[in-house]
């Protein structure tokens, strides 16, 4: 009597796949913000580099009392620092708002301004809508 290798049906493989790509989305938005984003440039609206920042960095705070920094970097060369956090999420939209507190020339008028944004964040993306809305603004992160 020979044994035959035992294989996974397929649903049970395409389940296992699915889990696997799930997960990776399963992180809070707050962890998958951190690192840097750079903004892919042959994705979304001519306007994109113009109006958004080129690239986005966002810092975590070890300590509960201070808040997380970001850092945008504009085409211009300049941009604007500060701090930032989330006032409303679920699994893929965020209204991050940004406290502006330091910048370049160009933007000094942000400074103790707030700023809501509203990206969609995956795992290493960050989006927002440009022109008709069915595009998008794309950063990768690095």
């Amino acid at each position: 009597m020979t044994l035959s290798p035992v294989r996974p049906s397929r649903w049970f493989a395409a389940f296992l796949l699915a889990a696997a790509f799930i997960q990776q989305g399963c992180d809070p938005i707050d962890v998958r913000i951190v690192g840097t984003f750079e903004l892919d440039q042959e994705t979304g609206c001519g306007g994109c580099p113009d109006e958004g920042p080129l690239t986005m960095t966002f810092s975590d705070s070890d300590d509960s009392d201070v808040a997380p920094r970001y850092r945008f970097d504009h085409a211009d060369g300049q941009g604007h620092a500060g701090t930032y956090v989330f006032e409303a999420v679920d699994t893929t939209r965020a209204s991050l708002v940004l406290y502006p507190d330091s910048s370049g020339p160009f933007h000094a008028d942000l400074i103790d301004e707030v700023i809501f944004t509203d990206y969609t964040i995956k795992t290493a993306r960050i989006t927002a809508s440009c022109g008709s809305g069915i595009r998008r603004c794309l950063w990768r992160k690095e």
